[in-house]
């Protein structure tokens, strides 16, 4: 079953463009601790508009294995998130730190990498892939990867 959350898109202020609720604390903050919820959280959205002017429900980020939260891009396969924003990361233009692209917090390197998938993830691994290569002779012939 599909989990959602309450997302607020701040823009680019003080605080972190993207935090999520948290239904305990009534307020918003962190992707890790954000209230998951196992239905349209819409009728709770009714109460906070007042205090955010943009308020979006979305799914939950699936894990990896390694526990940080991803998702599938187009292009360049699965992608880890920051656990404060659910954003990708990027370096900075000095080669330093990596940060979170919402917030601009420094992460830890770890989140640079892609994401690695549980082989039965049905976004993870299609099983074996195989590599043609020319022999000297100018044939092709197809090897399975190691």
């Amino acid at each position: 079953m599909p989990e959602f959350v309450i997302r607020a898109d701040y823009g680019h202020t003080a605080t972190p463009s993207l935090r999520y609720f948290h239904a305990d604390s009534h307020s918003f903050g962190d992707y890790e601790h954000a209230t998951r919820y196992d239905h349209d959280p819409s009728t709770v959205m009714h109460s906070l508009t007042a205090t955010v002017h943009k308020l979006s429900v979305e799914p939950s980020h699936p894990r990896d294995i390694d526990g940080y939260p991803y998702v599938i891009d187009d292009c360049i396969g699965a992608v880890r998130l920051t656990d404060c924003c659910a954003a990708a990361t990027s370096v900075m233009a000095d080669g330093g730190d990596l940060y979170c692209k919402s917030c601009y917090e420094s992460v830890d390197w770890s989140y640079d990498g892609p994401a690695r998938l549980a082989a039965d993830d049905p976004d993870g691994p299609r099983g074996p892939i195989t590599i043609t290569l020319p022999t000297p002779d100018g044939d092709w012939t197809v090897r399975p990867a190691p």
